[in-house]
């Protein structure tokens, strides 16, 4: 009896010495990562200067006259807040009759969509831009292709370059 309780202590005594593991520890670390769209940062604001021109030749489809741009210049030089005055030159535009934007917006809404944003910022609208906006003029008929190209023009995108 001897010999078993022996032969059973050292089984016992060899199982507890290889059964008993430091338990690994595991480290899981995440990579930061900068998400962005190619193409879609624009780091630079439009000088005054800049923002007139371009807004006109969107608008207009040409250049702007050095006395007419001169003219809006002075506008900007007179008046304190930049922003309302953005929004009175894109309306003012807008509201000519030798703009050269689309007169409707079509039954091809994608299309509109994309050569829109080609237009005014550019570039190629992601798949989320293309399907919301498209949704939106879809459900909402009295959107005109004038205020579409308005609310692009006032974003804070089309300040910037």
């Amino acid at each position: 009896m001897l010999v078993y309780s022996k032969i059973a202590f050292i089984i016992m005594g060899t199982l507890a010495i290889f059964s008993c593991k430091r338990e690994e520890t595991y480290v899981y670390a995440v990579n930061t990562e900068t998400v962005a769209e190619a193409g879609v940062k624009k780091p630079n604001v439009k000088t005054n200067t800049e923002f007139i021109s371009i807004t006109y030749t969107d608008i207009f489809g040409a250049t702007i006259a050095t006395s007419k741009l001169s003219e809006m210049q002075n506008g900007y030089l007179a008046f304190g807040d930049k922003g309302i005055l953005e929004d009175l030159i894109i309306r003012d535009l807008l509201n000519q009759n030798a703009k050269q934007i689309p007169a409707s917006i079509g039954s091809d809404i994608k299309t509109f969509v994309v050569d829109a944003y080609k237009k005014i910022y550019n570039r190629m609208p992601n798949e989320y831009e293309i399907f919301y906006l498209e949704d939106l003029l879809k459900k909402n008929s009295g959107i005109s292709a004038e205020m579409f190209y308005y609310a692009l023009m006032t974003s804070n995108e089309y300040r910037q370059f």
